[in-house]
């Protein structure tokens, strides 16, 4: 700890600071400045939010430094923490070191969160950190992570006493995690442990070469107590010295792929069978790369690739929200599994469904589109980038009266929600798309392909793609459950609309009906759709029209009409893509707070009324 930081420049006048980070373009940059005061570095910070144009900052001020530092164009490098949190908390889980609702609800786990409550003589400095754990009823976090790319090794060791002696007694750990980029373009990297000892001195617990990878790299490990995890906070009974040791090799994948992103590529000992066996781990900066000529020859015919510019790329990066788009620089449209395999070994990569801000590829999927029917007809198997109705339809002209759980909307993919769940009409009565999962092959981040099923041996990565699928890899097939249509099934739907005056009334009866959320099987709370009736029962539907609805709209048909009666069917005006921005920010309960509707209601009233830009803003209640 013997290691001094660097003296930043003495800082410009406040207009000039703003401009030199605002200006800047390009890669990720590290700027500091020393001799600035709490109110300069307030305004200087509150600046940059307002003008930042989605451009990401990491910002802090040490009060005892005088330094006010700023990370600009912050890079994917940033993230790599919660990736690797994001693993290690499924392997607690399963070794039972956290319980669900510990890593739930007990624990946050934030990413880049504000703190400025630090004590001593760092009282007043605020900082930005790249990720953190935190109980729920803390202040300050227990567990810090920093991640250094522009900064340097030293710079970070600042940030460490900022977090461990001004955050004491709270903050009980901080990982330092540096990556260099040579002369030659080899990247390594390291991670440091560090603690307060007993004397509250700063001690280095451990270190691990992360780039290149040691010859113990699958042992490499580095461990965390519960009293670490914890602090203050932990639950009566449990053993504060109980350990888990949390895996570096998995780190080192995390950023292996995140720098895939950032135009980093491995070099050598790529063998043709198995590109990936002799993955070696020294990384190297590739900066643009010709990716037509480099992935183009190894793709099968069928497959295509767009780069910005092309006619056919504005269609290809379509969404049908645009909030937040990624900036995508090409989209490679895969065929064959082999594609999908070909595309992540060779270049870099994000799935159709995982976002990145800048300098992303896209792999999109839509080709996988196959499907076959079991000789019994029980389970279909299809390409990852099925579309519902495409499925749908396909076992509908191949299994006469049998059905199968997808989506509500037709123009969605089957595994877009069904890796997070998946809610669909027939949800109350054959569960969600998840539950349908018979099977599975999915591409994981090194290229290699791992089959799941009941006994794969893998009981894990199953049970993870039911709920987190898109965090594990690239499903390239999915077999589901086919249901059979029973005579007479025959789907109801009477949909209404009320006057806001009707609000107090109408979620009344709603906590009336269903008081614990749970609704009927064959009964779905998003307009009223029911199964097996002509018409919906009045049982339902006569407290609703004594309410006093301006309308409704009611009609019957097969289950394969369900989407264009409500609709979301492909022709209906909401399922295009036409360049709009729809945020959603769930919010899920058992059961209606009038009061707080009713608030909510004339909030969002006055705020659209006064700002005409929210006029087709809207709420939805879905059950």
């Amino acid at each position: 700890m013997t290691n001094k930081s660097p003296v930043p420049p003495k800082a410009p006048s406040t207009d000039t600071i703003i401009r030199q980070i605002v200006n800047h373009q390009g890669d990720e940059r590290f700027f500091e400045y020393s001799g600035v005061e709490e109110h300069t570095a307030l305004i200087i910070y509150n600046a940059l939010q307002k003008c930042n144009e989605g451009r990401p900052y990491r910002c802090g001020w040490n009060s005892l430094l005088k330094v006010f530092s700023v990370v600009a164009m912050v890079t994917e490098i940033h993230e790599f923490p919660g990736s690797w949190m994001t693993s290690t908390l499924v392997d607690m889980g399963i070794a039972g070191f956290l319980t669900r609702q510990e890593a739930t609800r007990d624990l946050l786990f934030l990413h880049s969160p504000k703190s400025s409550t630090f004590t001593g003589q760092y009282q007043a400095s605020h900082k930005e950190p790249d990720y953190t754990i935190k109980p729920l009823h803390a202040i300050l976090p227990t567990v810090v992570f920093e991640t250094g790319w522009s900064e340097s090794a030293a710079r970070l060791r600042e940030d460490m006493r900022l977090w461990l002696v001004g955050g004491r007694p709270a903050v009980q750990l901080v990982f330092l995690i540096k990556f260099k980029r040579s002369s030659n373009g080899r990247v390594g990297c390291f991670i440091e442990q560090f603690e307060l000892d007993s004397n509250g001195d700063i001690r280095l617990i451990q270190a691990e070469t992360v780039f290149p990878a040691p010859a113990n790299a699958a042992q490499q490990t580095m461990a965390i107590t519960k009293r670490q995890i914890w602090g203050a906070h932990l639950p009566a009974g449990q053993n504060p010295d109980a350990s888990f040791d949390m895996s570096v090799d998995i780190f080192r994948d995390s950023a292996r792929s995140y720098t895939t992103l950032y135009y980093l590529k491995t070099m050598k000992n790529c063998s043709a069978v198995n590109p990936i066996a002799q993955y070696n781990t020294e990384i190297t900066m590739t900066g643009n790369v010709d990716i037509r000529a480099t992935l183009a020859p190894k793709l099968s015919s069928d497959a295509n690739i767009f780069l910005a510019g092309d006619t056919e790329f504005p269609n290809a990066t379509a969404r049908w929200s645009q909030y937040k788009s990624p900036g995508f620089t090409a989209v490679v449209e895969v065929a064959t599994e082999g594609d999908v395999v070909e595309t992540v070994i060779s270049l870099t990569f994000v799935h159709e469904k995982v976002l990145t801000q800048s300098n992303g590829i896209q792999i999109k999927s839509k080709r996988l589109d196959s499907v076959n029917i079991s000789d019994e007809g029980d389970i279909a198997t299809c390409g990852g980038g099925i579309i519902g109705k495409t499925l749908v339809d396909a076992v509908e002209s191949r299994e006469a009266n049998c059905m199968i759980v997808a989506g509500r909307c037709e123009i969605t993919s089957l595994l877009g929600p069904g890796l997070g769940g998946g809610h669909g009409f027939l949800q109350g009565k054959d569960g969600l798309i998840s539950d349908q999962f018979v099977s599975a092959r999915i591409v994981l981040a090194d290229g290699s392909i791992k089959g799941i099923s009941a006994d794969s041996g893998d009981p894990d990565l199953g049970w993870v793609i039911q709920g987190a699928g898109h965090n594990f890899g690239l499903v390239t097939s999915i077999s589901v459950k086919i249901y059979d249509i029973e005579e007479g099934d025959v789907w109801s739907h009477r949909s209404y609309t009320f006057a806001l005056d009707k609000a107090e009334p109408l979620y009344e009866l709603v906590n009336k009906l269903w008081p614990d959320g749970t609704t009927p099987s064959h009964l779905t709370n998003f307009s009223f759709r029911m199964l097996k009736c002509p018409v919906v029962e009045p049982s339902y539907s006569q407290q609703f029209d004594d309410i006093g609805p301006t309308s409704i709209q009611s009609g019957s048909g097969p289950f394969n009409e369900l989407s264009k009666m409500t609709g979301l069917d492909e022709s209906a005006p909401a399922s295009k893509k036409i360049g709009l921005s729809y945020i959603r920010f769930p919010v899920n309960v058992r059961n209606y707070n009038i009061k707080a509707q009713r608030e909510a209601f004339d909030i969002f009233t006055s705020v659209t009324k006064e700002n005409p830009e929210f006029a087709h803003f809207f709420f939805m209640s879905e059950g």
